[in-house]
């Protein structure tokens, strides 16, 4: 292959909604603000944006404040409002009332961050919260295959990097799961 061919590939805006899954338990959720930084990314570059904030702020800001508990439920639910709109799919049921269902799940999402700081195996139901993130990368896959040509290249496989980073967040996921067995039998 020239380098002009390599120039040429262009790849989707899509992900598998399982990778975001996948993504977000292994790392114990610390993949959400990546997922919300190359997502406002994206939409701000295809000018889908409607939300003020999101078009001024900067997305790298908006990413960060996901680790921030109370802001972190507007950042998402302005995600997921935008995400939700452009869901191609008009007899979808949450887009009967946007604004609610958005709400809903980021405060679904936000509410089990504090799970985390809890003893014994529930603890892990924190990452639970990786879920609505999943379903608005499943409306924004709906809308990205009506919009974008079908030329370019839908990556099904996990980076080389996200491979590297499931590999070390389930070690640790096994450690914590693990530690919680010795507990028990100790």
């Amino acid at each position: 292959m020239t380098s002009e061919a390599v120039n040429e590939i262009e790849f989707s805006h899509r992900q598998p909604p399982w990778h975001v899954l996948v993504l977000g338990v292994f790392t114990l959720l610390a993949y959400l603000p990546f997922w919300f930084y190359k997502t406002i990314k994206a939409l701000k570059k295809e000018e889908l944006l409607e939300n003020v904030v999101l078009k001024k702020v900067p997305p790298a800001l908006l990413a960060f404040t996901m680790i921030i508990p109370i802001i972190n439920i507007f950042t998402a639910a302005s995600v997921f409002n935008e995400c939700l709109k452009l869901n191609p799919d008009p007899n979808y049921p949450l887009k009967r009332n946007v604004g609610l269902a958005s709400l809903m799940l980021a405060m679904f999402m936000s509410l089990l961050f504090p799970l985390s700081k809890g003893d014994g195996p529930q603890v892990l139901a924190f990452v639970l919260g990786v879920l609505p993130v999943a379903l608005c990368q499943q409306w924004l896959n709906a809308y990205w295959s009506t919009k974008e040509k079908e030329t370019l290249i839908y990556r099904e496989a996990f980076s080389v990097t996200e491979l590297l980073v499931i590999i070390v967040g389930s070690l640790i996921f096994g450690l914590i799961v693990f530690n919680f067995m010795i507990e028990k039998a100790g």
